[in-house]
């Protein structure tokens, strides 16, 4: 089978030869056992594609000659099991053009649900894990650009909305005199207690993704996050009579920037995101830095 091959692949080589003012070029590799053969003619242009070879199933080599004679060449080898950033496989050799079939596109995303863990809060907070979430939706709309094609490193511009909730275990936030955000003790005769701070923003992330082979993406970039509102909430109960109360104006800083990560398997997987400045203005409330942990779906 893999003798076949050969020959077929000198043959086109020599007919692309002919076909540029018989000015022959021969060229030939030798494939072992290969899963699938194909021979194409389409618009006057010839091309053969091989998948697969002896012990590894996921080569894959195509060559496509043109009426001019010009013949393009790729080649793919993911034994290894992932792809190494920004390298293409197509070569230049010869009659071997290199070539770029560069494309935008733009896909719907959803996103993901974590845990958010505060960083640098005052030592005297203690929060709820399972109160303390996020409900990340950052890039629901996006354009995409691939410089090469689908199968690697491409880029992704993306628009969207996220909803963190800082909820306390052991105090409630409150607004001092001065109008500043604040922890105090909660009193005694109150009872089935909750405070939580709500934030809701709207984001622009951008993102580089990095197929691994397997079905798996890397991505990686970096997003602003307008923080168009924040909101306190405290619920408790008097003489089994519910009480809420909440107010707003926290003095939220209007953009944030945050840094953002995922591994993905078919679009599932685990996603990071860090967000480095605090959301409240200095001076007007705790700092209130954190980095999330979540689950990632349709990412």
């Amino acid at each position: 089978m893999n003798t076949r091959i050969t020959l077929l692949i000198a043959a086109l080589s020599v007919v692309a030869g002919m076909q540029a003012n018989d000015k022959a070029y021969t060229d030939s590799i030798n494939i072992v056992n290969p899963n699938s053969v194909k021979v194409i003619e389409k618009d006057g242009k010839v091309t053969i594609e091989i998948n697969g070879q002896k012990d590894n199933s996921d080569y894959i080599y195509s060559r496509t000659i043109e009426p001019s004679g010009e013949s393009v060449v790729r080649e793919e080898n993911r034994r290894m099991g992932f792809r190494i950033p920004f390298v293409d496989r197509d070569f230049r050799s010869g009659n071997v053009v290199k070539r770029r079939q560069n494309f935008f596109d733009a896909s719907l995303c959803l996103g993901g649900f974590g845990f958010v863990m505060p960083l640098n809060a005052p030592d005297a907070l203690n929060f709820k894990t399972w109160q303390t979430v996020e409900w990340n939706f950052d890039h629901l709309v996006n354009v995409e650009y691939y410089p090469r094609d689908r199968r690697h490193t491409h880029f992704r511009l993306g628009f969207g909305m996220q909803w963190r909730i800082f909820g306390l275990d052991n105090m409630r936030w409150m607004r001092a005199d001065d109008l500043t955000l604040t922890a105090v003790p909660w009193d005694s005769e109150l009872h089935d207690r909750h405070s939580q701070i709500n934030t809701y923003s709207l984001t622009i992330p951008f993102a580089i993704v990095q197929p691994l082979g397997s079905d798996f993406k890397l991505t990686a970039g970096a997003k602003a996050c307008f923080n168009i509102h924040a909101k306190v909430y405290n619920r408790f109960s008097i003489d089994d009579v519910d009480y809420t109360e909440s107010f707003g104006n926290l003095h939220q800083r209007v953009v944030t920037p945050e840094i953002f990560g995922a591994l993905t398997w078919e679009g599932i997987g685990v996603y990071v995101n860090y967000a480095p400045c605090g959301l409240i203005k200095s001076g007007k409330g705790p700092d209130l830095k954190s980095i999330t942990i979540g689950l990632a779906i349709a990412y």
